[in-house]
């Protein structure tokens, strides 16, 4: 195998591995988003049963 051969693999396996973290990133960015909204949606409407 040449060198251009495994350095072009290498590269295909890189960008194919960075875009599946990026895509697990906004993934997880969303549903942390979604879960921040609804507790804090949850203290909003429980706020006079606190105080």
């Amino acid at each position: 195998m040449r060198i251009e051969d495994k350095i072009s693999k290498l590269m295909c396996q890189t960008g194919a591995c960075s875009l599946v973290l990026g895509i697990l990133s906004v993934i997880s960015g969303l549903v942390l988003g979604i879960i921040g909204i609804v507790n804090g949606a949850r203290l909003l409407r429980h706020h006079s049963d606190l105080m």
